[in-house]
């Protein structure tokens, strides 16, 4: 299926507050490093296509930043994503996380890495089960979300449910952040069963303009253009790649703001 692209604007909303966070918040980024190191930890993080670094350090800075007063985490698996959400919550000394997830083994995980990395786990709240049955009841009745954060099952189905259900109750300037999912669809790995086209054709079905969302995939492909604050976002957290990476640095990473 052939779709036209959403049309483009001048800037973009979502480089906009990456570069005021870089700015703010880039003295930061070093803190992140052992919390990364920790993803090499079989023990803790058994899954291997984890969040990347690059992506690790946009995520932590867009909260810094945006000082979210609700995060809302469908499928936090082990808690690394979870772990760069809560140190720019705790950072803040503001906000909340709800983390939904049917894998309580997962959390369980994640609650040891969390001690093991001295990262309070207080501003979290786990939601055990399917989120398609558990997250109208857990979700506080009349809050909006402040971010969305998805990284569950990438079927085109489960992407249809979270579009029409979980994406409205962002606010409105609020922040979608979907995993695993590049432009025009084209799958980043083996995992993609349609959920990254269906958001393609849910930005282009909402005539979405280029300034309000940005893929991280792409930014890291034309860094060396993009403005010098940017340049700083580096693509390992140490010399060594293999370090806090365990070999998989795609950057599929997809940012929205809700309008």
């Amino acid at each position: 299926m052939t779709l036209p692209a959403p049309a483009p604007r001048a800037a973009n909303g979502v480089e906009a507050l990456l570069v005021e966070g870089v700015e703010r918040f880039g003295g930061e980024l070093g803190g992140l490093r052992e919390w990364a190191r920790l993803r090499n930890e079989q023990r803790l993080f058994p899954a291997k296509g984890m969040y990347d670094w690059l992506e690790s350090q946009v995520l932590y800075l867009l909260l810094r930043l945006t000082r979210p007063s609700l995060v809302v985490e469908i499928s936090p698996s082990s808690g690394y994503s979870s772990g760069f959400i809560l140190l720019a919550l705790n950072r803040n000394a503001h906000g909340r996380l709800l983390s939904f997830d049917v894998d309580t083994d997962g959390d369980r995980r994640a609650r040891l890495a969390f001690a093991e990395a001295g990262i309070d786990p207080s501003r979290r709240r786990f939601v055990a089960g399917d989120a398609r049955s558990t997250a109208a009841a857990a979700l506080p009745a009349g809050e909006s979300v402040d971010v969305l954060f998805m990284d569950a099952e990438h079927s085109s189905s489960f992407a249809s449910w979270y579009l029409e259900t979980l994406v409205p109750r962002v606010r409105p300037g609020g922040l979608v952040q979907v995993h695993d999912v590049l432009r025009y669809g084209v799958k980043p790995q083996v995992v993609d069963e349609g959920e990254g086209e269906a958001v393609w054709e849910y930005l282009v079905r909402n005539g979405t303009p280029e300034s309000d969302f940005l893929y991280v995939a792409e930014l890291v492909r034309t860094q060396p253009v993009r403005p010098v604050l940017l340049r700083r976002l580096t693509r390992y957290p140490f010399d060594d790649p293999r370090l806090g990476t365990d070999g998989v640095e795609q950057s599929p990473s997809l940012w929205i703001i809700r309008r």
